[in-house]
């Protein structure tokens, strides 16, 4: 059987994931092969029950991911969305322990870390205007950060879809998922204490572990 098929409610999702799981080394797991789907209804999609049903045979495992904003269910919350994806693929013939639900709060761009080198560089690279002030490229970041509310508990912004599109503005580059694809095999895979990255890194222990 294959290792594993990822439904994602997005494109970006498409270049972060897989460029993670090719770090299997520095994530601590055995190497692993994804598939990964497109869900055409994105974050408020009802059918990944239908969209994985054909992988049953196929594949170990099965992971839905989804961002809680743009859900329909974010007054719920992104746990009680989790558990109920996760009860809808147990009914359809997922065993528990092969498949998993992982919900963003509140999207996929909460994984980055806005202040590090890596986010200097791209910018550097791509920036069309502004190359000047890049300098001071972390000042202009936390404008825009109070910009969109500021910034939470662990130090990300509380809009960070938002701050990295009006940040990659500020020096006129086009926003590309691409961009995310590569910071996703840069950056450092220990230092992101958003939870659902944890998450997603312990379920990766769990299902394929190194030995």
């Amino acid at each position: 059987m294959e290792d594993l098929v990822i439904l994602t409610p997005d494109s970006a999702y498409k270049e972060v994931l897989p460029a993670i799981l090719a770090r299997y080394q520095a994530l601590g797991i055995r190497s692993v092969t994804p598939v990964i789907v497109s869900d055409p209804y994105h974050d408020s999609s009802g059918q990944a029950v239908e969209l994985l049903r054909s992988y049953q045979s196929s594949h170990q495992r099965a992971l839905v991911v989804r961002d809680i904003e743009g859900s329909g269910r974010e007054v719920q919350g992104a746990t009680a969305l989790e558990i109920n994806l996760h009860e809808q693929l147990i009914q359809s013939g997922w065993e528990n322990d092969r498949a998993a639900a992982l919900v963003l709060e509140p999207e996929l761009e909460s994984w980055l870390r806005f202040g590090s080198s890596h986010m200097g560089t791209v910018l550097h690279e791509r920036a069309r205007k502004n190359r000047d002030k890049l300098v001071e490229w972390e000042t202009k970041l936390q404008d825009i950060c109070n910009e969109h509310g500021g910034m939470d508990q662990l130090g990300k912004p509380l809009r960070p879809k938002e701050v990295f599109r009006d940040l990659l503005k500020v020096y006129n580059i086009p926003p590309s998922n691409a961009i995310l694809g590569r910071l996703a095999e840069r950056e450092s895979l220990r230092n992101c204490r958003v939870p659902s990255f944890l998450r997603f890194c312990d379920l990766m222990r769990e299902w394929f572990p190194t030995s």
